[in-house]
């Protein structure tokens, strides 16, 4: 008998698979719980930051670290396993250090919480699926080496850019949800604003989705085959333009599974092949 998707098996078993080792893996340690509060040291490479607004009207810079070298407790002198990644807070707007510059900081450890009810969010799984261990307070940045190619933070300029244009061409409320849908920034979104959206049902139109890039993708695509372009030539030009997209939105797990689909729609009209959605799911 023959297979019709034979590539659509193969990964739907190791998809099962790894299904059934996470259930059945033991839950992972947590070895910071104990230091809460604790002021500690670390060397890493920045991969992401953010402005972050509070209700009380301050703004942290918020900054994404991995790629630990190094991390140590004050009067504590113990052996500490090295973070895999660590949300870092600071006040000093104007030390912001590029993202893949290498850095070291010193600041308040602060642990995350497990949900306490059936159904609620669980802070402690959601950034752990993002390798980050735990955050930072109150931080200070004490070193800052440059990055060697800074075409992440160039695309991060840029973003800033477009959101200095939209908060001075709307007002709050309409750039903070301007923001959300075409820059994938929520942090300018009003705590009413998400509840609305979300008891409406429609808070996902928020959110930088598969449809953004699926629209953007093809359009440009279409748009070079329309002007004869062979399509071993539209297609890195279309792939590139995506992945500046996604770091100009700050990158993220749905974008990167958007660029995937993507590229293989892309690859088959490439190759000629027929694009079949179940295999390209399963994959």
């Amino acid at each position: 008998m023959q297979i019709k998707r034979p590539l659509c098996l193969v990964c739907g078993i190791f998809a099962l698979l790894v299904l059934v080792a996470v259930r059945l893996a033991p839950p992972p340690a947590e070895p910071y719980t104990g230091l809460d509060r604790e002021e500690v040291r670390i060397t890493g490479v920045v991969t992401n930051k953010q402005l972050r607004s509070f209700s009380g009207g301050s703004t942290v810079l918020e900054l994404t670290v991995h790629d630990l070298s190094d991390f140590s407790v004050r009067g504590f002198s113990g052996p500490c396993p090295l973070p895999s990644g660590v949300i870092l807070q600071i006040a000093d707007l104007h030390n912001e250090p590029a993202i893949g510059a290498t850095i070291t900081a010193e600041g308040s450890l602060r642990c995350y919480q497990h949900a306490t009810n059936p159904g609620e969010f669980d802070a402690v799984e959601y950034y752990r699926i993002q390798r980050v261990d735990f955050a930072m307070r109150s931080g200070y940045i004490l070193g800052n080496a440059p990055p060697r190619f800074g075409l992440r933070e160039s695309m991060y300029q840029w973003r800033r850019c477009f959101e200095i244009i939209l908060e001075r061409a709307f007002p709050q409320e309409e750039a903070g949800i301007l923001k959300a849908m075409l820059l994938g920034d929520k942090t300018s979104l009003s705590e009413d604003t998400r509840k609305l959206y979300q008891t409406s049902g429609i808070l996902h139109v928020l959110a930088i989705s598969g449809l953004h890039i699926s629209i953007l993708g093809l359009m440009l695509y279409r748009l070079l085959k329309r002007l004869y372009v062979p399509a071993f030539l539209a297609a890195p030009v279309c792939l590139t333009f995506i992945l500046l997209f996604s770091m100009l939105i700050g990158g993220g797990i749905s974008p990167t599974r958007a660029i995937f689909m993507f590229a293989l729609k892309i690859l088959g009209d490439v190759l000629g092949r027929t694009y079949d959605m179940l295999t390209a799911v399963t994959l």
